[in-house]
């Protein structure tokens, strides 16, 4: 049994819209999730009709990558605010070091303090690293949700319709 494929009309009112050129940047991405459940001849009329898909596509994107950048940079802020706090510590403790009057114990005590905030600084870079590559991943999905879906669904259901052999649906 086929899976219902969404005609014109029903995109056109799943959108809001009286016609494919009134399609907006909000609009775009609910239009891109919905492609692999239109009729292909309905995505390819679409797509004519609204011929700054590409450009709003790149407009998209360029928003994404700019609030991307944006967390970026208050990340980086915050990061590093954490790590000159940690090297002030370590400066504190290594003065500490210095002084004469300090048994063995209270250096290895001191010692111990300094590793524990170098244990620290490693844990915040794994979650730095993990962080960068979970934008990273983001920003692949946007991209292959944008540039993917379209090629991918039309590819798809044209295949559909071309493996019918009584052209019916």
């Amino acid at each position: 049994m086929k899976k219902h494929q969404l005609t014109e009309q029903e995109v056109l009112t799943m959108l809001d819209i009286p016609d494919f050129r009134h399609m907006t940047k909000d609009k775009i991405m609910k239009f891109t999730s919905s492609l692999p459940d239109m009729e292909p001849s309905v995505a390819i009329a679409a797509l004519q009709q609204f011929p700054e898909f590409a450009k709003t596509s790149i407009d998209i994107m360029n928003c994404y990558k700019d609030m991307v950048g944006k967390v970026l940079e208050a990340n980086k802020e915050s990061t590093k605010s954490f790590y000159e706090s940690c090297d002030i510590v370590i400066d504190a403790l290594k003065s500490l070091l210095d002084k004469d009057d300090l048994t063995f114990d209270q250096k290895s005590i001191v010692i111990d303090k300094m590793m524990a905030v170098l244990t620290m600084k490693k844990e915040k870079d794994s979650e730095e690293k993990k962080f960068h590559w979970a934008i990273i991943a983001g920003l692949g999905i946007v991209t292959t949700a944008i540039a993917g879906l379209l090629a991918s669904s039309i590819g798809t259901n044209s295949e559909a319709r071309s493996d019918d052999p009584t052209g019916e649906e």
